[in-house]
């Protein structure tokens, strides 16, 4: 791509994310709801988000919020998955469901014209559907296959092992799989399923986010039609674990080529008033690619590693962890280690330069844009919107905050977050 068509394409998607014009739905069914309409494209795109993911399992067996996500469309008392899938590849839509740790989420495609008939499915999902026993069957051996597969993976054990060192023996669900254990899942009886279902998809446990080629009013007149059935409830409420505030060093014996080495601590909240500065600082510190310090001096002046990345925990409705991994040779795992350290207090003690800082500027806001060019990351920004309790013009402003961040404002955050670079813990995962 030329220079006037690369200028010309930022221009053009910094004007399509500066229009984003965001509005609170107003239906019978849920006060929690935002809409944005794109009539580029006849499509009708939403988004059901329910507290009801691993953490809330509150007097379940673990695995059983992503038991209920992965078999919701699994059959109905009327009819079979067979059936459900025919009908929706009949229309070109789609009704995808999805768990996490804190939400299990429902995605809606479709096309404008095939909207009632799609949303008349769904209606059918969130009120009918059983679990059929032989679903479950199927589901609970693909699942055992999963976790045995986690249990190989040096990323996932040092990310278990560092989430739980972190959140400590007590908060068992802030670091559990999503799978759960094969004892756990081997537990949950269909009843339970059921059980699960109709306690946490209620319309009070639920928001919703539309991105719609469809006007406003026609969407909230289809909402309140086909979701009107749903059972009523109540909003769950989060109990947040509470991170235990000691560093620990956890190696993990594994009989592979490289060792995973995984440093962490505390992390600000999405909230914090500092979110903006952390975005510039870990995008110069490890989030950046090429253009971070740590893979400048870990992969491309020695060679140690194929890549590096540093990052926050955003996403999460309670206290993170900031990360730093990467893989390389047994041999240098600890001499990766040192090497992570030293860049951690170069940053907090001499603090980052006026060239890095525009640089991390102009790419964050160039690219933003980009996250906004889609309706499924258009619906994934109001979803997070709504989670957080942000404002409606956080879309719109985001480039502007980021624009303010100055460079004492991104060395006083260094110097305050990396105070203790002692307390910063770490896990090796491999033939250290």
């Amino acid at each position: 791509m030329n220079k006037y068509l690369l200028v010309l394409s930022t221009i053009l998607f910094a004007n399509i994310a500066n229009a984003v014009n965001i509005e609170k739905l107003d239906t019978k069914i849920t006060t929690r709801g935002l809409f944005v309409q794109q009539q580029e494209i006849p499509t009708v795109n939403i988004l059901l988000s329910f507290k009801a993911g691993t953490i809330f399992e509150n007097g379940y067996d673990h695995g059983t919020a992503n038991l209920v996500a992965n078999l919701l469309t699994s059959g109905t008392t009327d009819k079979t998955a067979q059936q459900i899938q025919q009908e929706l590849e009949k229309l070109a839509s789609n009704i995808g469901v999805y768990s996490s740790r804190d939400d299990i989420k429902i995605e809606i495609t479709s096309l404008t014209e095939n909207i009632e008939p799609t949303l008349k499915i769904l209606e059918e999902i969130l009120t009918k559907s059983n679990f059929p026993d032989r679903e479950v069957k199927i589901l609970r051996s693909s699942v055992y296959q999963a976790i045995r597969q986690q249990q190989e993976s040096p990323t996932f054990l040092a990310t278990f092992k560092a989430r739980k060192e972190f959140y400590g023996e007590d908060n068992v669900k802030a670091y559990i799989s999503n799978f759960g254990t094969e004892k756990s899942v081997d537990l949950i009886t269909q009843q339970d399923l059921l059980n699960y279902y109709d306690e946490y998809f209620t319309r009070e446990n639920m928001t919703i986010s539309v991105v719609s080629a469809l006007g406003k009013k026609t969407i909230e007149s289809l909402l309140d039609k086909y979701l009107a059935n749903m059972k009523s409830g109540s909003a769950k409420q989060l109990i947040k674990p509470i991170p235990v505030t000691k560093a620990n060093r956890a190696i993990i014996e594994k009989d592979v080529p490289q060792t995973t080495v995984m440093l962490y601590s505390p992390a600000i909240s999405r909230t914090d008033s500092d979110y903006y500065k952390s975005v510039v600082f870990n995008y110069i510190l490890g989030g950046g690619g090429f253009s971070s310090r740590l893979m400048e001096e870990i992969r491309e002046k020695r060679g140690l590693t194929y890549g590096v990345r540093s990052a926050f925990e955003y996403d999460l409705p309670y206290p993170g962890i900031f990360t730093v991994m990467l893989q390389t040779s047994n041999k240098n795992a600890y001499k990766t280690e040192s090497l992570i350290r030293q860049e951690l207090v170069k940053i907090a003690d001499k603090g980052i330069t006026a060239s890095e800082l525009q640089n991390a500027k102009d790419f964050l806001t160039g690219s933003f844009p980009i996250r906004l060019r889609t309706s499924d990351k258009l619906l994934g920004n109001l979803d997070m919107m709504q989670e957080f309790n942000l404002s409606l013009e956080y879309l719109n402003r985001w480039t502007e905050n980021i624009g303010d961040v100055t460079l004492e404002d991104v060395n006083s955050f260094a110097r305050k977050f990396l105070a203790d670079e002692v307390s910063v813990s770490r896990v090796f995962v491999g033939g250290v």
